[in-house]
């Protein structure tokens, strides 16, 4: 016929969301191809259009679905999370502090709550994945809980809608604290802590010791 529809593989879509001047508005719509993209019933290959002549899109409808969360996946050892969206989204527009780990499922349950406030992204523009780097301060606070981030089945994390948007500003879909999401996969604390300095005071006969993460202290022998 005279008009064929191409469906664009996900793949390729996100390659296209992650480029933000392409493909964002009419005047940045435009195709190229050679001649033996397609021929006709006659098997007459068609006309070139080349790089100098390229052709404007005639009609063009702005992306307007809101991404969400696919998937996250907590390693406590290497002190990273990755969120994995259904979509490009604008990695740069994340505001940590809007992310929050709990023990559970709901909130109305949770004894052990850490809302985010830093980290390190990588990649740290646009991405359909991407790692967050914790903060010294997070990952030994999320270290020093006794039901939160030791296990898969209690680490739960949630987010507003504001926490990040895609290339088109569009918000991303809110996971409610009441209804929290659970971790993909868990990776636990595997490194051994170790003693970094110590301070002895002789008049009090106390040792003040600082180790490189947190330890309970109870097991001390």
């Amino acid at each position: 016929g005279y008009v064929i529809i191409v469906n664009i593989t996900k793949n390729d879509l996100d390659q296209i969301k992650m480029r933000s001047g392409l493909a964002t508005a009419k005047s940045t719509s435009y195709i190229t191809h050679t001649s033996d993209v397609i021929d006709d019933s006659a098997n007459v290959a068609v006309r070139s259009i080349p790089t100098d002549e390229v052709l404007q899109v005639s009609q063009f409808t702005e992306d307007t679905t809101r991404p969400f969360l696919e998937r996250w996946s907590l390693d406590i050892d290497s002190g990273v999370m990755v969120l994995r969206f259904s979509e490009a989204v604008n990695v740069s527009s994340l505001l940590i502090n809007d992310l929050v780990l709990q023990n559970t499922a709901n909130s109305s349950s949770s004894t052990e709550v850490l809302r985010l406030n830093g980290g390190q992204l990588s990649p740290s523009v646009t991405a359909v994945t991407f790692t967050l780097t914790f903060t010294i301060d997070n990952l030994n606070t999320l270290k020093g809980f006794s039901s939160l981030g030791t296990v898969l089945n209690n680490s739960y994390l949630a987010f507003p809608s504001t926490a990040i948007a895609d290339m088109n500003k569009t918000p991303v879909i809110a996971v409610n604290r009441s209804t929290a999401r659970a971790a993909f996969s868990f990776n636990q604390d595997m490194i051994a802590p170790t003693l970094v300095s110590f301070c002895f005071d002789a008049d009090s006969a106390q040792l003040s010791l600082t180790f490189s993460e947190t330890v309970n202290a109870s097991s001390l022998v």
